[in-house]
């Protein structure tokens, strides 16, 4: 049988949490952090979502991704912390750069794919230019055979 709670129990609610011994501006940080997002805007946090774009064209963000990350982040943009609000950053900014290096990689790849169609290309075009060159060489190899066959003479 399970344990159970006395009757008058009730759980203590995210306000009602006290951290002892720690300072108040600590005491907020830990009580943001152990909610996973602040339950208020605070003073120190608040920050408009132009400062957002702001920031992240700061950081090489590319305006209208810049502009689409604002627009979603926008409404929660009050309520996040110094530390989250970094983290939103440098992960835009990281996810940026990394785009821009595989968008680079695959123009590289496309780009060598087009050389490697033309070069293909190319040698079909002189595979054909062969194939013909050989077809004119059989036929008057057939052609000296058919007259030294009627003069019984040896084609060398």
């Amino acid at each position: 049988m399970p344990p159970t709670a006395p009757a008058d129990f009730r759980p203590l609610g995210l306000d009602e949490v006290q951290f002892r011994g720690v300072p108040e501006t600590a005491a907020g940080e830990l009580h943001t952090a152990r909610s996973g997002m602040a339950l208020a805007p605070r003073d120190g946090m608040r920050r408009s979502p132009h400062d957002l774009q702001r920031d992240l064209e700061d950081r090489g963000v590319p305006k209208p991704l810049a502009t689409a990350v604002r627009e979603r982040v926008e409404a929660q943009l009050p309520w996040i912390t110094d530390g989250g609000y970094d983290g939103l950053l440098t992960g835009v900014a990281t996810a940026c750069a990394l785009q821009a290096r595989d968008e680079a990689s695959v123009r590289k790849t496309v780009s060598d794919l087009g050389e490697m169609q033309q070069l293909m290309a190319d040698f079909s075009d002189e595979l054909r230019k062969l194939d013909e060159a050989l077809e004119v060489l059989a036929a008057y190899v057939v052609r000296m055979r058919t007259q030294t066959d009627a003069t019984d003479q040896t084609l060398h």
